[in-house]
């Protein structure tokens, strides 16, 4: 009897050890993209500044955009 509820307590602690993994790797990923949609939101302030227009590729401020929004990662530690 003693040995089938060790052999519980070790499957208890396993499925609770998971369903943590599980939950952290869950919280992991969806922190990582609330991240990404706010700094593209903060990248694309320029844009919106300049009168909603659309630059070139290569234009200076497209690649400030871009570096905007890698520094924004870079800060939130992505």
């Amino acid at each position: 009897m003693k040995e089938k509820i060790k052999k519980n307590n070790w499957l208890n602690l396993v499925v609770v050890l998971l369903l943590i993994s599980v939950f952290v790797f869950c919280w992991y990923e969806w922190r990582s993209r609330q991240i990404k949609i706010e700094c593209y939101k903060i990248s694309q302030d320029e844009k919106v500044s300049s009168g909603g227009r659309l630059f070139p590729e290569g234009s200076i401020l497209q690649v400030f955009n871009e570096k905007r929004y890698g520094d924004c990662l870079k800060i939130m530690g992505l």
